[in-house]
């Protein structure tokens, strides 16, 4: 991430003089001020709460932000404060937060796509796992002291073998496929595009997701959140489905129907 930036911070500079300023109130800067300021004529300003923006932001023509520190006042005060503002560079793939908050006019937005996948589609691996081998009854059943094995072993089943449907086929959706090759499982994806991809055997368009669902065992939530894919995990769908299957949601809550 860090070197992607620093690159193209290099090509936007031309030979002149830049400020960038950074805002995270998580995350101290020390390793993205190294790479930034190892940019010949470039000025790093950090804020590390919303207090400090209207400073770091004087001047400023390049913000480095992440999206969930985007919140209502800091968009108004990168608004407000950054009228030199030519490029707002996110350090996370998602940037749903900003933009339902507000960003800058005239400027040009990026984002770092698929900067996590790996990380995600391990944790859609512990979901399924945990759900596939019943960890928390079994925690429950080791906490109490409870030779519970009866009880839960009819609750338990395995990965191998069993059909994944992945509704999202980025980044993350194409790690997860990768992986469940792994384990043995008969992987289909759901797209707006169906063209071929590694690690599916089979890629299915969005209009057939009630009908690709009542096959699955598994249903892996990996789209992107906007207003074509809300609610898209509906009743219709989730009733299509089989009675032991699974929903794992690892994309935002606005893309199932819960209730």
């Amino acid at each position: 991430m860090v070197g992607a930036h620093k690159r193209l911070l290099s090509e936007e500079r031309h030979g002149g003089w830049m400020k960038v300023a950074y805002f995270n109130i998580y995350k101290d800067p020390a390793d993205i001020r190294a790479a930034v300021t190892a940019c010949p004529g470039v000025e790093f300003a950090a804020a590390n709460s919303e207090a400090e923006l209207p400073a770091a932001l004087a001047g400023a023509e390049v913000i480095m932000v992440a999206n969930r520190t985007y919140e209502v006042e800091a968009a108004r005060l990168i608004r407000e404060h950054g009228q030199d503002l030519r490029w707002v560079a996110f350090m996370t793939s998602g940037i749903d937060k900003a933009i339902a908050n507000g960003l800058p006019n005239g400027v040009t937005v990026t984002n770092m796509a698929g900067l996590r996948a790996f990380a995600v589609a391990e944790h859609a691996f512990y979901l399924m796992l945990g759900l596939m081998r019943a960890s928390r009854a079994s925690e429950k059943a080791q906490v109490a002291s409870d030779w519970a094995r009866i009880p839960l072993t009819p609750l338990m089943d395995n990965l191998t073998g069993k059909h994944l449907v992945i509704v999202g086929t980025g980044a993350i959706g194409q790690d997860i496929a990768r992986k469940a090759k792994a384990f043995d499982m008969r992987v289909t994806g759901i797209s707006r595009r169906t063209d071929p991809l590694d690690f599916f055997d089979a890629l299915r368009p969005r209009e057939d997701l009630a009908t690709v669902v009542a096959e699955a065992d598994i249903l892996m939530v990996a789209a992107l959140a906007d207003d074509d894919t809300f609610g898209m995990i509906s009743r219709d769908v989730i009733g299509a489905m089989q009675r032991h299957a699974h929903i794992v949601n690892i994309a935002r809550g606005s893309l199932v129907d819960e209730t």
